[in-house]
């Protein structure tokens, strides 16, 4: 048996709720501004508690820009702001008395007592105590995991609450000791005392505020010497290269679970990448399964919800200068423009870029910032790619491509229908295994200068002018746009003005 007290609360009026939402509820706090306490802080984020409203209330300095931090104790007024899905969080925040509760009126002698002790404080594990909370949802830490099962923290009560991996919303989820978690107290069926975590999910967090902290999650795509990484801990991806992680000599396999480190893009333009990769083999957080590919359902979020954000996707479909992109992150397409993309030389279906999601002035989404995901070009045989001539001299020379690492042979004798290039010439071209003598590395083949400026005035390889070529030309654009031929001819005809190529065809 203990001995506690009750803590004096700042009290406000009380205020009706508006129609249709619960007396007590955080929703009915939206309109108000509140006076309370803070709960927890850590870094940048924590909760709040106040009387007007039950349970805990987010707080980050993200929504709160103005503060440098929180102390637990501090005495804060601030107002509450419902967030993307229904979610709460306190804006506005002004501490009104720093710390161990001034103007709370709670003397020396009544400081509270230390809680039960609980994590790492004490052993054996002390069991929660938490039938009295069965049905209530809080945050907490997990203080040990080690598959399939573990403990939970939270400082809503004492001790240890049971969790096991079967309660996971995500049944892929890696987690491990100190990651941030939600969960809903639950009784064990058919064993009276017995609580356990159920309905677990990982606390999410913008990538910029993990910046230098450890992250567990999986492998999402692996070829060549980089991949993409994924975690619970945020939405998106994360670059991964073997060039910043040289121990990882035999790469990494789809689906394997793995600790990182996010880092900022090591070449000073936008994104992440992760460092200090390390596979979580037979260790406490070894997965359920062996690593195998990991399907990934299509979402079913609108481009919108990411704006501002970096994801990761394949281009559905580029002609002339403009295209959609596709990504598991969001339902449907995302238009994207060379006119928005400087720099930018073009893309190609099936391409696997990064890029930002932005509002165009028509309100609608767009992608900005499009870059191309290097292949190996091993990986790139038989496709058709985009590049800059790099050198050439005495019937050969180099091209080089955002669709590839390094540079890609090019000569005249597997291209006899080509007189010389110049440095800086913008072609097309299909990557073949090396016709030398040595039989070693990779060549461009059927290289077309490019559509518009390079090669004369040409489309799809047929003349602009001409009917036929036109009439095929908008065949093809109606078949990969869906659009009807009427619609498709439109498009072509108006390209062809904008570009001053004339002809009645």
């Amino acid at each position: 048996r203990f001995t506690g007290w009750v803590k004096p609360l700042l009290r406000k009026a009380p205020v009706p709720p508006p129609p249709g939402l619960r007396a007590g509820s955080a929703k009915m706090a939206a309109a108000e501004r509140f006076t309370g306490w803070v709960r927890s802080f850590r870094g940048t984020w924590g909760f709040l508690n106040a009387e007007g409203f039950d349970g805990d209330l987010f707080v980050g300095l993200r929504g709160n820009p103005h503060l440098q931090g929180l102390k637990e104790g501090d005495v804060v007024e601030f107002a509450v702001q419902e967030k993307d899905q229904g979610k709460l969080e306190a804006i506005n925040v002004a501490v009104v008395a720093p710390k161990t509760g001034n103007g709370l009126e709670i003397h020396a002698s009544q400081e509270p007592m230390p809680l039960l002790v609980r994590g790492k404080q004490h052993a054996p594990a002390e069991r929660a105590r938490v039938g009295h909370l069965v049905g209530q949802t809080f945050f907490g830490t997990m203080k040990s995991f080690k598959d399939p099962w573990g403990f939970v923290n939270s400082e809503a009560f004492a001790g240890d609450l049971f969790v096991h991996r079967r309660e996971f919303a995500s049944p892929s989820m890696v987690v491990g000791a100190g990651d941030p978690v939600q969960f809903t107290v639950a009784a064990e069926p058919g064993a009276h005392g017995a609580f356990h975590a159920a309905d677990v999910v990982m606390f999410k967090e913008d990538l910029a505020s993990l910046v230098g902290q450890v992250i567990r999650g999986r492998v999402k795509s692996f070829r060549g010497t980089w991949g993409l990484l994924n975690s619970d801990r945020f939405d998106g991806d994360v670059f991964v290269g073997m060039k910043a992680n040289k121990h990882l000599v035999a790469g990494l396999v789809p689906g394997a679970a793995v600790e990182f480190q996010v880092a900022e893009d090591d070449k000073g333009q936008r994104g992440f990448q992760a460092l200090n990769v390390q596979l979580l083999g037979d260790t406490e957080l070894t997965p359920t399964a062996p690593a195998v590919p990991v399907a990934r359902s299509r979402s079913n979020r609108s481009p919108e919800e990411f704006l501002g954000q970096a994801l990761s996707g394949t281009v559905r479909s580029f002609k002339d200068d403009w295209g959609f992109i596709v990504s598991d992150s969001f339902m449907g397409d995302l238009f994207v423009h060379k006119g928005s993309n400087p720099g930018m030389v073009g893309l190609n279906p099936g391409e696997a870029v990064t890029f930002e999601v932005e509002r165009q002035s028509n309100g609608k989404a767009h992608a900005v910032n499009v870059q191309a995901m290097p292949m190996e070009l091993s990986e790139l045989v038989g496709q058709r790619c985009t590049g800059t001539v790099r050198s050439f001299n005495n019937g050969w020379g180099f091209v080089m491509s955002n669709r590839f690492l390094g540079d890609c042979f090019v000569g005249v004798k597997s291209n006899p229908h080509l007189t010389s290039l110049k440095q800086g010439d913008v072609i097309d071209f299909t990557v073949q295994p090396s016709s030398g003598k040595a039989r070693s590395g990779f060549e461009a083949v059927q290289v077309q200068l490019g559509a518009v400026g390079g090669g004369g005035n040409s489309f799809g390889g047929r003349g602009v002018g001409g009917r036929s070529g036109a009439a095929a030309a908008a065949m093809e654009l109606a078949a990969i746009e869906s659009l009807s031929q009427a619609e498709a001819s439109a498009i072509l005809h108006a390209l062809i003005a904008k570009a001053g190529l004339g002809g009645g065809g």
